[in-house]
C-alpha cells in the first residue's frame, strides 16, 4: 500500500465540482419530497441543507474534493454517518481477529471479548450516536456483554444507516461521472503502478484517436455500504483491475488509506526459511517470501498494517515473485563489495550517475522516495539490502 500524494486532485477538482455539482442538486430536488421527514431534519440539524430546503454548497464541495475526515470533521452528521457505517460493516472481521488472538494468547474468552466489543464501540463512538440515536433495545453495556446482544445494537444502528442511504442513493450517483471524467481522473495522478500492490502496470493509451487508462477506480469506501461517498475524489483510487475487481472489489475492513498514508515505511521484506545456502545467494527460489510489520506490536499502527496485509493478501501474492527474488539475491552475491567499487570506478569515469548505475545493475535507481513509481520497487528496495543502494 503506497502513499497516493494528492497533487493529481487539485489538478482536476475545480473541473469535477462544476460538472458533478449540478447534478446532485437536481436530483435532490426530484427525489427530496420523497424523503422521510427524520433524514432531511438530521441534514438540516448539520447544515447540509440551506434554509431554502436546498444543499449546501459547501458541504457539496466538501463531499466531492476535500479529504474525507475534514468533511466528517465538520459536518456532524457526515462524521455520524462514517461512524455508524464503520460500526456496522467492521464488526465481523473484528470479531474473527479476536478469536485468533485470544485463542494466541490464552486470555480468558468472556473478559476479553467484552473488553473488545467496549473498545470496539469507543472508537466508532458509540456514546455520541446514542446521544442523538436512541436504542430502545440494548444499550452499549449490555452489548458489551454478549455477541448476542451486541448483533442486537448493530442491527438496530444497521436499520438507521441503510435508511440513511436508501435516500443517498437516490441523488448521489456514481453514474454522474461519465466515461471521460473517469479518464480525467486516472489521468491526474500521472500513475505508472498499482498503489495498492506496487505490482501491476497502469498505462495510457490511445487507440483511433480514444483514450484509454488500464486502471479501475476503486472506491476505498465501498459505494455499495457507503454511498455518501460514491463521488467523492478521496475516496477515488486508481489501482489494477487484479486488485478492484477480484482482490478487494466491495469489502471494506480496518486497512490504510491510501490517501491518508501508506505502509512502505512500517514494512519489508525479506527472505525467511531457506532450505538451503543455495537459496540464499540465488540459485534456487527454496525460500518463502515474508513482509514483516515493523511497527510497534499492540499500536494502532500495527493493527491497521496486518490488517491491511491480510486484506489484500499481500505476502501470499507475493510468492509468485520469487523468481525475480531469486534474481535479485543473485545479483546482490555476484557483486561483491570489490567487484561494486571496480563498477563505481567505470561508472564515474563514464559520467554516470549513481540512480543509473543502480538502475543498471538492479533495474531500480534505490531511490525510497520513488518506490511507488517502480513496479516491485518496495520488493527490490528491501531484498537488495541498505548496503547495495550506497553503491555506485
Amino acid at each position: 500500500m503506497m502513499y497516493l500524494k494528492d497533487k493529481g486532485i487539485a489538478l482536476i477538482e475545480e473541473d469535477y465540482r462544476k460538472r458533478i455539482i449540478p447534478d446532485i442538486k437536481k436530483a435532490f430536488v426530484q427525489e427530496s419530497p420523497g424523503f422521510p421527514p427524520d433524514f432531511l431534519v438530521a441534514l438540516a440539524k448539520s447544515g447540509i441543507l440551506a434554509s431554502s430546503g436546498a444543499l449546501d454548497d459547501s458541504f457539496l464541495d466538501a463531499l466531492l474534493s476535500r479529504p474525507i475526515e475534514e468533511l466528517a470533521a465538520k459536518w456532524h452528521w457526515a462524521g455520524m454517518y462514517l461512524d455508524m457505517g464503520r460500526m456496522v460493516c467492521c464488526y465481523g472481521r473484528e470479531r474473527e481477529k479476536w478469536k485468533a488472538a485470544c485463542a494466541k494468547t490464552g486470555h480468558a474468552r468472556r473478559p476479553y471479548y467484552r473488553e473488545k466489543r467496549r473498545e470496539y464501540l469507543d472508537c466508532h463512538h458509540i456514546d455520541a450516536l446514542m446521544a442523538e440515536y436512541p436504542l430502545r433495545t440494548v444499550m452499549p453495556q449490555q452489548a458489551c456483554g454478549s455477541d448476542r446482544e451486541m448483533l442486537i445494537l448493530l442491527k438496530a444502528y444497521e436499520a438507521v444507516f441503510e435508511g440513511w442511504n436508501g435516500c443517498l442513493r437516490r441523488f448521489v450517483k456514481y453514474e454522474m461521472i461519465d466515461a471521460g471524467l473517469k479518464i480525467q481522473v486516472k489521468q491526474a495522478f500521472r500513475l505508472e503502478v498499482c498503489p495498492y500492490c506496487n505490482r501491476q502496470y497502469i498505462t495510457s493509451f490511445q487507440v483511433s484517436g480514444k483514450q484509454h487508462v488500464t486502471a479501475d477506480l476503486d472506491h476505498f469506501y465501498p459505494q455499495s455500504l457507503f454511498p455518501l461517498l460514491a463521488l467523492s475524489l478521496y475516496n477515488l483510487v486508481p489501482v489494477c483491475l487484479v486488485c478492484n475487481r477480484m482482490v478487494k472489489k466491495d469489502s471494506f475492513g480496518n486497512i490504510w488509506n491510501p490517501y491518508r498514508a501508506g505502509f512502505s515505511d512500517l514494512v519489508h521484506f525479506e527472505v525467511d526459511d531457506p532450505q538451503n545456502v543455495q537459496a540464499l545467494v540465488g540459485s534456487n527460489d527454496e525460500f518463502i517470501l515474508k513482509l514483516k510489520n515493523d511497527a510497534p506490536e499492540g499500536s494502532s499502527e500495527f493493527e491497521v498494517t496486518e490488517s491491511t496485509i491480510r486484506f489484500f493478501g499481500l505476502e501470499e501474492i507475493y510468492q509468485s515473485h520469487k523468481q525475480f527474488v531469486r534474481e535479485l539475491l543473485h545479483k546482490k552475491h555476484a557483486y561483491n563489495e570489490t567487484y561494486l567499487r571496480q563498477l563505481q570506478d567505470i561508472f564515474q569515469k563514464a559520467g554516470v550517475s549513481m540512480a543509473d548505475a543502480n538502475l543498471i545493475l538492479y533495474g531500480f535507481e534505490m531511490d525510497k522516495d520513488r518506490i511507488g513509481e517502480r513496479i516491485l520497487g518496495k520488493l527490490t528496495y528491501d531484498i537488495v539490502g541498505d548496503s547495495r543502494r550506497q553503491h555506485p
